[in-house]
């Protein structure tokens, strides 16, 4: 019987095996193929249907053990006989190991040709039964998707009235008024109490009094005009007394004459596409209002920057002239700032992309640096601020998102406090929890908006539309943040004109004990430190390495720059500088590449390295400390922190320019 041959891989790297493999092996008249290495293994494979694979272990590029591991990984080759050839002895740990990586045979050096081919041809014989039960299988379900399509067919008549599930059938017939429905008809109402014989009349009375002129007279409609069929939506009341949307769609049959003799439907609950619908405008409309907002929110800033500049370049300006022209870019960039990391904060909060760096602290230390942060806007608006703190109520959390927490409920009380209200911030322990409350004599919420405060984009318009600050999307914030603490965060009001209460609970620390800080100081100040003259800032951006250059040069530092990684990397080998900023997204190489390439120069091994980037992200501030960066910075870059890694020491020493 003539039979198809099937392929047998052969793989080593020593072509004087591969040719005793071949004169072994060809009594089996099954085609051989050869592979010099375990790369070209993987190729041919990915070429060629192949029933058994024998594979020297010991091999230079990839050996047996993890040519097996890669083609396992392969979903084609799950079931790939693979079998092992060693010239060495091994273990029982190395054998466990191949057949935990899918060996199914070893055989050892020096090979008998006899056992040898005895194992080839049990795993051939084995592929061959294989593939003809794949056939087998193929033509049964060929004739048993004949079979369904018979069965489809003679069942058509009974498709049109169980096409859906969620619903249920009717059948009206108009001489006698009789109605007959399913019990899924029933079911979709709730099971009400009905009568004994269900009429036209009461299905009609029990639908919403706004949808009787206009679905359910599309429905009457095609029964007048002779209309084959009808499909209409409208609301019919449930037996709890709510509505819900249904999707009504009915063949009508009528006699030799052309009267409507009977109508028989089926009704479907669309309830939940409607919210869906109803849902995705309103996330629509507030897209569209946040939208309107984000470019109200960035032009403003612009605006007094535009000025600011204008006054900066008009000779003859007076010294305070000048400076508080820079207070008002200062402000305003900071203010442009904060939008930004709102914006990337949520975005990486809602996608669960963000990662808190968790430790035990001192509630305070969080509320503190808000009550601070928050200053400005309470400065504006007008209330005044009382703070009940106790020092000792403890958490477990990051204490920069916990701040952020407070600097936005704080924030936000301020705004929507007129001119002499009052906002009160007070924690304390109420059992294992920490309850932080910030409570106002604000304009307060109306009941219906309470369960929407924490919603993306969302601005209460009852309080004026547009007439504060923000993008509604900080209160999203600090829902989600305390979330992630596993705490929680909700608002009570007593209703317009009657100020709100916002409750954070977060786990609280009962017997945690604060370290000495002394000790924690000591430890700290034995660090050494540099001190910073000579600074390279390299940006494909040159409106930016040049301003911070003026920047640096103004506090006293010698600054070079450059536009790409490779003139960075020429102009430190002469510059010999002692700190570098690199922007990570410069062409050619970015910045990633000129780190590694300088930490690989005598020059650069003991260099102070930045990166500066629009990237802030856990993994980007990851990437940069593999490259060998001692510091990340997002851009804008802070003038303080960069002051700070630039002069400060734990040592106490100074660059320059620090006044030190």
């Amino acid at each position: 019987m003539n039979r198809e041959k099937v392929n047998i891989l052969l793989v080593d790297d020593q072509p004087a095996k591969l040719l005793s493999y071949e004169s072994i092996l060809g009594e089996l008249e099954e085609n051989l193929i050869r592979a010099a290495s375990g790369r070209e293994a993987l190729d041919r494979l990915l070429k060629t249907d192949v029933a058994v694979l024998l594979a020297d272990v010991n091999m230079p590029d990839l050996d047996g053990f993890e040519l097996a591991s890669m083609i396992r990984q392969h979903p084609r080759f799950q079931k790939l006989a693979i079998i092992f050839v060693s010239a060495v002895h091994l273990t029982d740990s190395d054998r466990l190991k191949g057949y935990q990586l899918g060996a199914a045979d070893y055989v050892t050096v020096p090979v008998i040709p006899e056992i040898l081919r005895a194992k080839v041809r049990v795993f051939v014989d084995l592929y061959r039964k294989t593939r003809e039960l794949e056939n087998l299988n193929s033509q049964l379900e060929s004739r048993v998707e004949e079979r369904a399509a018979a069965l489809a067919a003679s069942e058509e008549r009974f498709r049109l009235a169980m096409e859906a599930v969620r619903g249920g059938l009717y059948d009206w017939t108009i001489e006698t008024n009789a109605w007959w429905r399913s019990a899924g008809l029933a079911a979709l109402l709730g099971s009400p109490a009905e009568p004994d014989r269900p009429s036209y009349e009461w299905w009609q009375s029990r639908i919403h009094p706004d949808d009787v002129e206009r679905g359910w007279k599309d429905a009457r409609s095609a029964l007048d005009i002779a209309a084959p069929a009808f499909d209409v939506q409208y609301r019919v009341r449930h037996h709890k007394g709510h509505w819900i949307w249904v999707w009504d769609r009915g063949r009508i049959v009528r006699d030799g004459d052309g009267r409507v003799i009977r109508v028989v439907g089926h009704v479907t609950d669309v309830n939940a596409q409607k919210e869906a619908e109803d849902a995705l405008k309103q996330a629509d409309d507030r897209k569209n209002e946040f939208l309107a907002i984000l470019s109200h929110e960035l032009r403003n800033p612009l605006a007094p920057i535009r000025n600011a500049v204008n006054v900066l370049r008009v000779e003859g300006s007076s010294q305070a002239e000048i400076q508080k022209g820079r207070d008002i870019i200062d402000r305003q960039v900071d203010h442009l700032s904060r939008i930004l990391n709102d914006l990337l904060d949520v975005n990486r909060i809602t996608r669960n992309k963000v990662e808190l760096q968790m430790s035990p602290l001192n509630l305070a230390e969080a509320i503190q640096p808000a009550i601070e942060a928050s200053n400005g806007t309470f400065a504006q608006h007008g209330p005044s601020l009382h703070v009940s703190i106790p020092e000792s109520i403890h958490v477990r959390g990051d204490a920069i998102r916990l701040t952020q927490v407070f600097t936005n409920l704080l924030n936000n009380s301020a705004q929507y406090t007129p001119a002499g209200g009052e906002v009160w911030l007070s924690a304390e322990v109420e059992g294992e929890v920490a309850v932080i409350r910030v409570r106002d004599t604000g304009k307060g919420i109306a009941q219906e908006k309470l369960p929407h405060v924490f919603q993306m984009f969302y601005q209460d318009t009852d309080t004026a539309p547009y007439a504060h600050e923000g993008l509604g999307i900080g209160l999203t914030l600090v829902a989600r943040i305390v979330e992630l603490h596993g705490g929680t965060v909700q608002v009570t009001s007593a209703g317009l004109n009657a100020g709100s209460e916002f409750t954070v609970r977060l786990p609280a620390l009962l017997d945690w004990v604060a370290p000495d800080r002394s000790e924690q100081a000591l430890a700290t100040n034995g660090k050494g430190t540099r001190a910073v003259r000579r600074v390279l800032i390299a940006d494909d951006n040159e409106d930016c390495a040049e301003s911070l250059a003026m920047l640096l040069r103004l506090k006293g530092y010698d600054v070079r720059t450059a536009s790409d990684g490779p003139q960075a990397i020429q102009m430190a080998a002469q510059f010999f500088p002692e700190a570098v900023l690199l922007d990570i997204g410069m062409p050619t190489l970015n910045g990633y590449d000129v780190a590694r390439m300088m930490r690989e120069e005598p020059w650069g091994k003991h260099l102070l390295m930045i990166a500066q980037t629009g990237w802030g992200q856990a993994r980007d501030r990851q990437r940069s400390q593999e490259a060998g960066f001692d510091a990340h910075l997002t851009k804008p870059v802070d003038c303080a922190a960069l002051m700070k890694l630039l002069c400060s020491s734990p040592g106490g020493k100074h660059g320059p320019g620090d006044g030190g």
